[in-house]
């Protein structure tokens, strides 16, 4: 392990399984599901919200080959990570910021967005 050196870090905003690491992890796992309804006018038919409906919310996600060949090599000439000035005007969504090593990373977003017009408007 090695040890981080941080200047300054600006974040104006974090949300939706966002992460902020300084240092060193084993392991970040993040994940962000959203059903977004906009509606010219305002109607709730109380099924809003089941994420089952919705194909985008249940399909696998392809995953990488775990026995791919690669190879790679690192030189760290000093024990610390230094980082100078940041500043982050969003993250958003399962994204990571990261001033440090780590073994994997997993992220998942899944957002689904209606838009729904009053006329011909249907229940989702």
């Amino acid at each position: 392990m090695r040890v981080s050196i941080i200047g300054q870090v600006r974040i104006f905003s974090a949300q939706l399984s966002s992460i902020v690491q300084f240092g060193d992890s084993v392991g970040i796992s993040a994940s962000s599901r959203v059903l977004a309804v906009q509606r010219e006018k305002a109607n709730f038919w109380g099924s809003e919200g089941d994420l089952g409906r919705f194909r985008i919310f249940s399909q696998n996600i392809p995953q990488p080959l775990a026995d791919e060949p690669y190879s790679f090599r690192t030189e760290n000439e000093d024990a610390a990570i230094c980082v100078g000035d940041v500043t982050i005007y969003g993250l958003s969504a399962s994204t990571v910021f990261q001033a440090g090593s780590n073994r994997s990373i997993e992220l998942e977003n899944r957002t689904m967005h209606i838009r729904q017009l009053e006329k011909g408007e249907r229940p989702v």
